[in-house]
């Protein structure tokens, strides 16, 4: 009797474990909102995943053509430093002129880069967002 319970303890804690890992990526560049700030520049908002945000905001920027812009590279920033209090996935985009966007992402928990992606080490350089594909917690 105690074994069946220990076993199906342990079978619901490996299926719980589990059960919160996702895979996420970088937004598309059409689900970026861009909103003027009240003393100047921009800021940048699309939807993340579990109801976090991805955020960005530049203080001297003029509106951007947002249709104009490409994903062009995630980074992957782990909690090391007291610059970076926090595990973070920055993502990068380009557009027309000196158009260009940088979104971050965090808390990241348990990142690890998702399978057939472009990532090497902790920087993915790709022009889809799917190929910068991340598991996370």
């Amino acid at each position: 009797m105690n074994l069946n319970r220990a076993l199906w303890l342990y079978a619901m804690l490996a299926v719980t474990g589990h059960a919160y890992a996702q895979t996420s990526s970088c937004p598309k560049p059409a689900d970026i909102k861009q909103y003027r700030m009240d003393k100047g520049g921009y800021s940048y908002v699309a939807d993340g995943p579990q109801d976090q945000k991805w955020t960005g905001e530049n203080e001297t920027s003029q509106e951007l053509r947002m249709a104009s812009l490409k994903f062009t590279a995630a980074n992957y920033k782990a909690m090391n430093d007291e610059r970076n209090s926090m595990p973070t996935v920055i993502c990068d985009y380009e557009g027309a002129g000196y158009d260009a966007v940088r979104l971050t992402l965090k808390p990241v928990h348990q990142f690890s880069p998702a399978t057939n992606t472009s990532w090497q080490d902790s920087y993915c350089k790709a022009n889809d967002n799917l190929k910068c594909a991340f598991n996370h917690q």
